[in-house]
């Protein structure tokens, strides 16, 4: 009798080693690293427009301020950090704006934000609506 086909054992050795090669090209590629960026401006975004959002709720300035690899967001007395590992705003370079309790936003500006492997982004912040966009340089 004729055996046709793959056994189990040679089926699951083929997708083990696939795996790996795609595993070792994901992390030599710099794919997770570009990802962790990404994620990175993402949570930047939100806390601008959260600084944004709490100024015209709570009725209080909200200070942002860039720092190396830092977001500081103070008002009225408390202060919040977020760290950023793959971010970073400019060595001894404080980028500052302030948002107020209309909702509008003094010190507006472009913003140049570094990333990893010499990436370059603009951080645009409009000053009448205080929308704010990432893009890519």
């Amino acid at each position: 009798m004729k055996k046709r086909g793959f056994t189990l054992i040679e089926l699951i050795l083929v997708i083990a080693i696939i795996s790996i090669i795609i595993s070792i090209a994901f992390i030599k590629g710099g794919f997770l690293e570009s990802y962790k960026e990404k994620n990175e401006t993402n949570i930047l975004i939100e806390n601008i427009n959260y600084a944004r959002e709490k100024a015209m709720a709570t009725g209080y300035d909200y200070n942002v301020d860039l720092i190396e690899n830092t977001i500081l967001l103070r008002s009225n007395g408390v202060e919040e950090y977020i760290e950023l590992k793959y971010l970073n705003f400019g060595r001894n370079k404080t980028k500052q704006f302030k948002f107020t309790s209309s909702g509008s936003v003094s010190g507006a500006n472009t913003f140049i934000i570094y990333g990893n492997n010499n990436r370059e982004y603009e951080l645009k912040i409009a000053a009448a609506s205080a929308y704010c966009r990432l893009v890519k340089k």
